[in-house]
């Protein structure tokens, strides 16, 4: 799973951590735990222990964009394309990294995914078969009709 990769990699950069591999596999299972924040982290590390590398690059660049970081993931993946120009991946990122970045330039707020949007309940009751069977009128007060 996923949290003993975690969990084994936390250990494992405890003695070695100048392991850019360890970093990079360590945010790549947080990013799959959806720990995004940890997932940065772990993809700075690895990042600034071995600059070049256009994985880490992209990786941290998917990770930005998922954070609304737009300017740090268009840096991150120009980066790997300077390195390899025919890195796809870092390509198409980048292109939703410059969207996102003219999204927020244009005043539209990112949906983060902490920031899950709860459904909106309905403001009126739904109609149950006996209230809404019956005539809404007030009772009327009884007549004595034997007196006719």
């Amino acid at each position: 799973s996923f949290e003993n990769a975690v969990k084994a990699y936390k250990k494992y950069l405890i003695k070695n951590p100048k392991d850019d591999v360890a970093h990079f596999n360590l945010g790549r299972a947080y990013n799959k735990l959806n720990d995004d924040k940890e997932a940065l982290k772990s993809l700075q590390q690895a990042v600034k222990l071995k600059p070049d590398d256009t994985e880490y690059q992209t990786e941290l660049g998917e990770i930005l964009i998922k954070l609304a970081q737009y300017d740090e993931a268009v840096r991150a993946l120009k980066k790997a394309l300077e390195v390899d120009s025919s890195n796809l991946p870092a390509e198409e990122m980048l292109e939703k990294a410059e969207a996102g970045k003219k999204r927020v330039n244009f005043g539209i707020k990112p949906k983060l995914p902490e920031q899950k949007v709860a459904p909106r309940e309905n403001p009126r009751p739904k109609p149950t078969a006996k209230t809404d069977a019956e005539p809404k009128t007030e009772p009327q007060p009884k007549t004595n009709n034997s007196n006719q």
